[in-house]
């Protein structure tokens, strides 16, 4: 792999490195099937065994967590995954709305800080990401409601 392919990699290597942070990888390994010095190797890109397509679902079944899979969507230019939440009543409704909004407030704020060149940190951006994520979920399930709602 060149140095070129390296940098072209940072979405990947960087949902390992979060997915390897955020989980006790010891209790993973055992229901993996691999110990844990193999699945720590398996989720640093420089190592010569990476994850297999396999892995990757495994993994993501295992935990719930979509990390692995959104950077490996997000590697390919294309839009990371989400899951549509179930619908439920009124007062549901109006907590994911304000969220929403909470949320869409707090992206355009940093990005009023982006234009103005201020360098964000990776837990900056990850917590960036995961509001966008979440308001695009927000605005799916909404549109769900709609979408069985017959006329």
């Amino acid at each position: 792999m060149t140095k070129e392919d390296n940098l072209a990699n940072i979405h990947w290597k960087s949902a390992c490195k979060s997915f390897a942070q955020n989980h006790k990888l010891e209790s993973i390994a055992k229901n993996f099937g691999a110990s844990t010095a193999q699945l720590r190797n398996k989720l640093e890109s420089e190592q010569p065994h990476g994850l297999t397509v396999t892995d990757l679902i495994v993994l993501t079944k295992l935990t719930g967590d979509t990390t692995l899979i959104d950077g490996l969507i997000k590697q390919m230019d294309l839009l990371p995954s989400l899951a549509i939440p179930p619908k439920s009543g009124y007062r549901q409704t109006t907590l994911r709305m304000l969220k929403l909004v909470a949320d869409t407030g707090h992206i355009a704020s940093e990005a009023i800080y982006l234009i103005a060149g201020e360098k964000f940190d990776s837990q900056r951006k990850n917590n960036i990401n995961w509001r966008i994520q979440n308001s695009i979920a927000n605005l799916m399930w909404f549109n769900n409601i709609f979408d069985d709602d017959s006329d």
